[in-house]
């Protein structure tokens, strides 16, 4: 399911799924994979790894961002932009759980890189995230959060997200969902 602005027009080119960039509207697009629609689930289990190719066309670079959310917490990097921006924030209130950490290079447009995350919940009330996304120097970035599950919310949703009222296209590829990794 889509959601986000009315006059944008989520497509497939080359195996890629495209969220296109440059409009007026709402800043945030969202894909979105609900548990419920899922043969026999209304949620995601306790453990859950989701993985994609990401990347951007150049245009305007590094005033977008693009990511993966599981739950309510959307994992992003803004490509193009210096030190890449990596943060954790909630869907809808864009409230961070951090601030933006530099991932010691800068995610270059036009090539795609690979996010990784993890989120499992734990016994004390608190959901983990691990985040693991490729460099060109084959050293990834790794960071991880613990966060309460009332700002995580229940693992019901898995979405692929651009965010940015101005630069290029997104596009996401090599989708995975591991159930209980």
């Amino acid at each position: 399911m889509y959601e986000g602005a009315k006059d944008v027009k989520p497509f497939i080119e080359n195996g890629q799924l495209v969220i296109p960039g440059n409009r007026q509207g709402d800043a945030d697009q969202r894909m979105i994979l609900h548990a419920n629609t899922w043969p026999a689930a209304k949620e995601l289990p306790k453990q859950i790894s989701v993985s994609c190719l990401v990347g951007s066309t150049g245009e305007r670079a590094g005033t977008y961002h693009l990511g993966i959310t599981i739950g309510k917490i959307k994992t992003l990097i803004h490509p193009g932009y210096r030190g890449g921006g990596f943060r954790f924030e909630q869907i809808g209130t864009h409230m961070k759980f951090t601030e933006n950490i530099n991932m010691g290079y800068t995610p270059a447009p036009n090539k795609l890189h690979c996010i990784k995350v993890t989120a499992q919940h734990m016994k004390n009330s608190k959901v983990q995230l691990k985040a693991v996304v490729s460099s060109p120097n084959n050293k990834p970035f790794e960071t991880s959060i613990e966060l309460d599950q009332e700002d995580t919310g229940e693992f019901n949703q898995i979405s692929l997200d651009r965010s940015g009222r101005s630069g290029g296209n997104v596009y996401f590829d090599d989708f995975r969902v591991q159930l209980n990794p």
